[in-house]
């Protein structure tokens, strides 16, 4: 039961941050990608 919770828990770490990523990269403007890049890692590490 434990090792379930483990691997699911890699599984949806493994897809949801990148996932995050992307969308912020596609949707903010090029000049300003970077700030936002930096922003949506640090709130992602933050809540870690």
């Amino acid at each position: 039961v434990l090792s379930n919770g483990v691997i699911i828990g890699l599984a949806l770490s493994g897809t949801g941050f990148p996932v995050l990523l992307a969308v912020v990269a596609r949707s903010v403007d090029e000049s300003r990608r970077s700030l936002f890049l930096g922003l949506a890692g640090a709130g992602g590490s933050s809540g870690q």
